[in-house]
């Protein structure tokens, strides 16, 4: 049975090898230098959801335990913001967005946190005021949360299955195997500001996709995989294959992955839109 589905799981781990996403600066300020500015103290801001974002089903699911404080999503994701900078410059010295809030009032960094959620750039004011209270802090970067999707497929086909009876018999010679994808796209972009003087230095966007692929056996009535949605018109959030529940892939661990890859696109430094077929458009 297993050598019969190989030719469906290669086909997977080939899509799955092309659905990592790119990555682009869209901004740096002249003579910006990556190596010059790893020698300065940097903070981690914060990390915000894009007011405009409207989240799939499954990824509003994730995101709701996280936004019953304000600085809910940034408490989970700016520690994966705070990683990927120190991947890219192990050396670094970087304050962590627990040690921000603790040292910032909550009020004045509520605002500029509200203020990033609905646009592309922070107020210079803003920012500078971010100097009495970390004093010792050159740049502070803040990454949003732009879009995410959950795109799934299902590719139903005949495959010739060795089951003889005991008489030797081949009375199921044919039957009907599932492939289930689900992808999961997450869109993310990272701003990095000058203190002293409240001016963006540098902004970067990225995507990156995901991608979970079940196979299984499915009768004519294909009642053994079910794709499972919130309402007739939402985006698939589950399947039920084989008696087992699946979810698809998730979030939060996307979110880590794109943190990386806006990181790593800083660090190259070039205004330039990394080849991906898989990227889409931001």
């Amino acid at each position: 049975m297993f050598t019969k589905r190989l030719p469906y799981l290669l086909l997977g781990l080939l899509l799955l090898a092309g659905c990592r996403g790119g990555s682009k600066v869209v901004s740096q300020a002249e003579g910006f230098d990556f190596e010059e500015m790893m020698q300065h103290p940097w903070a981690v801001g914060g990390v915000v959801i894009n007011s405009t974002m409207v989240p799939d089903g499954a990824a509003e699911k994730e995101l709701q335990p996280l936004q019953k404080q304000w600085s809910g999503f940034s408490e989970t994701c700016a520690p994966m913001l705070y990683g990927g900078l120190l991947r890219v410059a192990p050396e670094m010295e970087l304050w962590t967005f627990d040690t921000v809030m603790s040292r910032v009032p909550e009020a004045d960094l509520k605002a500029l946190l509200k203020d990033l959620e609905r646009s592309r750039q922070a107020a210079p004011g803003s920012i500078r005021n971010l100097s009495e209270y970390l004093p010792k802090v050159s740049y502070v970067a803040f990454g949003r949360l732009d879009n995410t999707e959950l795109v799934t497929n299902q590719d139903m086909a005949s495959t010739v299955v060795d089951q003889m009876n005991r008489d030797g018999r081949q009375p199921h010679a044919n039957t009907l195997s599932r492939t289930v994808s689900l992808r999961r796209g997450i869109y993310m972009s990272m701003e990095v500001y000058k203190i002293s003087t409240g001016t963006m230095v540098w902004s970067g966007e990225a995507d990156y996709w995901n991608a979970e692929f079940l196979d299984g056996d499915a009768n004519e009535q294909s009642n053994d995989v079910q794709v499972l949605k919130n309402d007739d018109e939402s985006e698939v959030t589950q399947i039920l294959m084989d008696g087992t529940m699946r979810n698809g892939p998730g979030l939060i661990d996307g979110i880590r992955s794109t943190c990386v890859k806006l990181t790593m696109a800083m660090k190259q430094g070039t205004i330039e839109e990394e080849a991906s077929e898989d990227s889409a458009p931001f």
